[in-house]
């Protein structure tokens, strides 16, 4: 065989091992691309998913705190909340507060105060204000001079949805963030008689998100609409 034929063999065969090649690189970054999108897809569909549990679990959370503030307002004791409870709306300093001390219905309410907060972990307050500026409040601590409940946003928020549960923009307090859920509260003819609220730490929903992670790294967070973080599931 000449050199010339070999070279024209040589060159076939050299054009069908390039195409060859060319092939399965085409045929390889087809399938690449294919996996990658698939694992993208089945990330999202993934994410998504986890994303409506963490949905359900922050409703249910809150649902739960509706159920108990409804609860509250149907107790006997606390649909009896009258004008005997004290009031501090005339103080001119900061004022310990007693109901514990307290006779008659101020301490039965603080009563079931204290028992519901014992109960409910990550509770930080149980209140109750009426219309004339009676206060009650677990736990027991010192009120500022001429706290009055009325004037509360917790109170106004509460009176302007009647037999609602409102829930307020979260603040910080003793460096705590606390959210308050209050709603109107009625004596045994149905009269509006003042709002009964509960304050619960946002650090229970940063727990709860922190055991949902989104993928293998994710976390969830949860953002009020005036931007602060309420909580979140990286940082508990």
């Amino acid at each position: 065989m000449n050199k010339k034929a070999i070279g024209i063999k040589g060159r076939i065969l050299l054009s069908s091992m390039v195409v060859l090649l060319i092939t399965l690189v085409s045929i390889s970054s087809i399938l690449i691309y294919e996996i990658n999108k698939k694992s993208h897809e089945d990330y999202f569909a993934n994410s998504k998913e986890q994303m409506k549990i963490v949905s359900q679990a922050i409703n249910i959370f809150y649902d739960q705190i509706d159920k108990n503030i409804d609860m509250l307002t149907t107790n006997p004791s606390v649909m009896m909340a009258d004008n005997s409870i004290t009031t501090y709306k005339n103080t001119t300093q900061d004022t310990p507060m007693k109901p514990s001390a307290k006779a008659g219905i101020e301490q039965e309410i603080y009563k079931v105060f204290e028992q519901y907060a014992n109960s409910h972990k990550g509770t930080s307050y149980v209140y109750l204000g009426t219309e004339d500026g009676g206060y009650i409040q677990w736990p027991e601590e010192s009120l500022p001079a001429g706290f009055d409940p009325s004037k509360r946003p917790w109170f106004n928020d509460a009176m302007n949805k009647k037999g609602s549960v409102i829930r307020t923009a979260p603040y910080s307090y003793k460096s705590q963030l606390l959210t308050s859920n209050a709603r109107t509260i009625t004596d045994k003819n149905g009269k509006i008689i003042g709002a009964i609220g509960i304050d619960v730490q946002q650090t229970n929903i940063s727990d709860m998100l922190n055991k949902m992670k989104i993928g293998k790294t994710g976390y969830s967070m949860i953002v009020h609409s005036n931007g602060l973080i309420m909580a979140d599931g990286k940082n508990t």
